[in-house]
């Protein structure tokens, strides 16, 4: 790492991602000279889902076939600062030990590794990995809290990690509503909306069953579930068991740039997800003014979650405390508009241009670091 010039960035990506294009750019505005390579095109699952295809890459942006001695390919890749997604891929185990004995500096970033069995048949891997952080790399970047206590748990030591979380733009609906769910959505005095996979990580039978109890005491209250159902259980089913058809909507996959005709609709967002590493439909969510409401288990609710002031986090897989939180709006609809205010400015810290900035920062503090040891070294 030099201590002067404009900084020379590679970040390496599974896939392209409309979460990540805007802080990309924002990396590219404040003069960073920027590369990001992706080793795998985007996924069927992630097109299910609503991701959809960049037709046209961004200029310094390509696809990589995924070999260390394909790196040559890449110009400037020797005078970069690498960043890079975790140890997952044999290839990214590979592009760590290469980059490491050539001395070409890089970093971590990552969520939180899902926790489970297999968290813990990779631990010889993060062992391995956290002792080449430690050794070789300019610092690991957590993705929020979560991650920081997980690197902990790996072996990478307090000193080396730093704060960059996931940074989205501001999503602008424009008026534009989805007529689907504003149809249902004028039958209710509160609209909950859910967005994301229908699967049992989420947490949506947990969700149903809560919602299920305050639908017995408040009628007027309404459910919107956006996302392709996974099929790991029957979730239509549990609603018809509930008694909830009248009161849940089943939207169904919708197009990732149309995600604020649905989120304009409601009013409080619901993730009431076993885990999630981060969580970015609450980002999305922040930035259209909604009220939010999410787990402990997912990693943006310790950050853009102020309890009581703009939502709340509930224990992850708790009906009780869901169920809870979700009655406080229908007891006190007020509150949905205030703290939607208030999720507004929270949001501005998380911004791409914020985050862009923090990076920014970041390095700066390395190439500090850098230079006191030259000098250290120099005197010895």
């Amino acid at each position: 790492m030099t201590n002067s010039g404009t900084p020379s960035l590679l970040i390496w990506m599974n896939m392209p991602s409309h979460h990540q294009s805007a802080f990309f750019q924002a990396l590219r505005d404040i003069g960073i000279n920027l590369k990001v390579c992706y080793y795998s095109e985007l996924s069927d699952k992630r097109r299910a889902l609503g991701w959809e295809e960049m037709k046209t890459l961004p200029q310094g942006e390509m696809f990589f076939d995924p070999e260390v001695s394909s790196l040559n390919s890449i110009a400037g890749w020797r005078h970069s600062l690498h960043i890079i997604p975790g140890y997952g891929e044999r290839f990214l185990r590979q592009l760590v030990s290469t980059l490491s004995r050539a001395n070409i500096p890089w970093m971590h970033w990552s969520e939180a590794a899902r926790p489970g069995l297999r968290w813990w048949a990779s631990f010889p891997i993060k062992r391995w990995y956290a002792r080449m952080v430690n050794k070789h790399a300019v610092a690991a970047l957590a993705i929020g809290e979560m991650a920081r206590k997980d690197f902990l748990d790996w072996g990478i030591r307090d000193e080396k990690i730093t704060f960059l979380p996931y940074a989205v733009r501001g999503l602008c609906h424009n008026g534009e509503r989805d007529d689907e769910v504003s149809e249902f959505g004028r039958r209710f005095k509160v609209l909950f909306v859910y967005v994301g996979e229908l699967c049992y990580r989420k947490g949506i039978d947990l969700l149903l069953k809560a919602f299920a109890h305050i639908v017995r005491s408040n009628p007027s209250m309404g459910l919107v579930l956006v996302g392709k159902d996974s099929g790991d259980s029957n979730y239509r089913e549990l609603a018809a068991r509930e008694k909830l058809i009248d009161n849940v909507l089943f939207r169904g996959p919708i197009k990732a740039s149309c995600i604020a005709s649905v989120l304009g609709v409601g009013g409080v967002l619901v993730l009431p997800s076993r885990f999630d590493g981060w969580g970015m439909v609450i980002n999305e969510a922040a930035s259209v003014g909604m009220a939010l409401i999410a787990t402990d288990a997912c990693g943006s609710a310790h950050h853009l979650i102020r309890d009581g002031e703009n939502g709340f986090k509930v224990p992850a897989g708790s009906i009780s405390a869901l169920e809870e939180r979700m009655m406080l709006y229908c007891q006190a609809p007020e509150l949905i508009q205030q703290h939607g205010l208030r999720s507004l400015e929270i949001f501005r810290e998380f911004t791409p241009e914020r985050n862009a900035q923090r990076l920014l920062e970041i390095l700066d503090r390395a190439r500090q670091t850098v230079a006191r040891q030259e000098g250290l070294h120099q005197c010895e």
